[in-house]
């Protein structure tokens, strides 16, 4: 079986190219020499178009440019050289701005525009596989024109700032202010705002990444008007100063007129809603009454009263004084309550009763109700008294012509009952110091081998400036005084 098969297959196999063979002999011969070139045409194509393919697999298609430069047939790595020289040329393209009368040439790298090359670098590569050229898809794209340009990124509030900053504009309107300053209502101006079309100066910019060459725009603003004007401002200040009336102070046959011009700086001044509100500041009239106090008040003068006769050498005056923060609020509510055009303001002063200084022989008694320390440099004599009676008297030793004990009043601030002087590099025993740890009063000083001054320099001044006590009487006049206590000293 298997034999017979295999001759009926031969048989069949024979039969076609008989068929064959037939068919190729009615062919007319001009067809069969068409054939055969066009055969032989798509095998040279073939060949041809593998060779250039092969050739521009590094390079740019031709007819491929770039701001009108021919970037056709380079190789890829000049023809990005080339991008990235134009991309930067075009960076520093100057854009000319003008407004009103002023000029402004800014680039777009200054203008923070970006111009983007990757694109162009991606477009003119070839990402072609081995067998593309094959596809007419190919060669369509490798012989078609292709005019490429660059794409200017930008962002438009860069751009408007960078304006702004160099034309010196207000992008944003300002409101008129009010402000006091120096008892003066000062005007802080309006300003109006511009506000820039960026339209124009976006086409201005795609140009110059289309060409490469210089533009020239003027800038286009709309104002932008602040919400309180100047003129409000104004009419503000001039209710105000109207508002503001001189102010009389009487209390008891006293009075003082307070200027208008001084009231200025009482008022606050705050913007609302298309308007100006001002109030009159209570604390700020209580420091401005505090300033002129002195004007207000008047101090005791004491009656001097000589102890040894009873006669008074020196006729005393009572005293007056004002409390600050009720007259503070007494004008507060006359200006604000009751606004008159001739305010008048009524208190009451606190009457300061006259007192005693009695003059002993060496001392000064009255000077304080309670316990203080008078000290006469004349007679280096240190008293201990309590109002008007002297209550011990001590011989001292103060400060030698070169380093005089201070005169006037001061107050015992700090007590050790055995300081150490490294200025000196002695111990002072009972100190009580009256001028930070400079001055003070103590005991006749000693040094650490146990030497101590000698009692004799008692009633001579021969000290650094400190006050010296004796043995004995250090020590009761230490105990006898506490912290806070005045000292009083003189020189007769």
């Amino acid at each position: 079986m298997a034999k017979t098969k295999k001759t009926s297959d031969s048989v069949k196999d024979d039969s076609f190219g008989e068929a064959l063979r037939g068919f190729v002999k009615k062919v007319p011969f001009w067809v069969k020499i068409s054939a055969i070139s066009l055969v032989a045409l798509i095998a040279i194509l073939g060949a041809a178009g593998s060779v250039v393919a092969y050739s521009y697999s590094n390079k740019v298609f031709p007819k491929t440019s770039l701001l009108g430069q021919n970037l056709g047939g380079q190789t890829l790595v000049s023809a990005e050289t080339q991008v990235d020289q134009l991309s930067n040329q075009i960076a520093s393209t100057p854009l000319t701005f003008s407004y009103n009368e002023m000029t402004s040439t800014l680039s777009l790298s200054e203008l923070n525009v970006e111009v983007d090359s990757s694109s162009i670098k991606q477009a003119i590569s070839n990402n072609q596989g081995a067998y593309d050229y094959l596809k007419p898809i190919y060669w369509y794209d490798f012989f078609r024109p292709k005019a490429l340009s660059f794409q200017a990124k930008t962002d438009e509030e860069s751009i408007k700032a960078k304006i702004y900053e160099s034309f010196k504009f207000p992008d944003t309107p300002t409101d008129a202010n009010l402000k006091i300053e120096n008892g003066q209502i000062a005007i802080s101006e309006e300003k109006i705002g511009q506000i820039i079309s960026v339209t124009d100066i976006l086409e201005a910019i795609n140009k110059i990444a289309l060409t490469a060459t210089p533009q020239e725009l003027a800038l286009s603003t709309q104002e932008s008007l602040p919400v309180i004007r100047t003129q409000l401002a104004s009419e503000t200040k001039s209710t105000i100063e109207a508002a503001v009336k001189p102010i009389k102070l009487q209390a008891d046959g006293f009075s003082y007129t307070i200027p208008a011009s001084d009231q200025i700086n009482w008022i606050d001044v705050s913007a609302g809603d298309n308007k100006f509100d001002w109030t009159y500041n209570k604390d700020k009239i209580a420091v401005y009454l505090e300033s002129i106090k002195g004007k207000l008040n008047r101090g005791m003068v004491q009656r001097v009263i000589m102890q040894e006769t009873g006669a008074v050498s020196k006729e005393g005056s009572i005293g007056r004084s004002v409390d600050i923060n009720d007259l503070a609020q007494k004008v507060y509510e006359t200006i604000t309550e009751t606004p008159s055009d001739t305010p008048v303001v009524n208190f009451s002063f606190r009457i300061i009763q006259i007192t005693d200084k009695i003059i002993g022989p060496g001392y000064i008694a009255g000077m304080f109700p309670g316990k203080y320390i008078d000290v006469n440099l004349k007679k280096q004599v240190l008293y201990l008294m309590n109002g008007t009676t002297m209550e011990a008297e001590f011989r001292v030793s103060t400060g030698k012509w070169s380093m005089q004990t201070p005169i006037g009043t001061y107050t015992i601030t700090k007590k050790d009952p055995r300081a150490y002087s490294a200025t000196y590099k002695l111990y002072m025993p009972y100190w009580m110091s009256f001028i930070g740890n400079k001055y003070g009063v103590h005991e006749l000083p000693e040094w650490p081998g146990g030497m101590k001054e000698g009692e004799s320099h008692l009633g001579t001044p021969v000290s650094h400036g400190c006050i010296r006590l004796g043995i004995g009487s250090a020590k009761t006049v230490y105990d006898w005084t506490e912290i806070g206590t005045p000292i009083n000293i003189h020189k007769d």
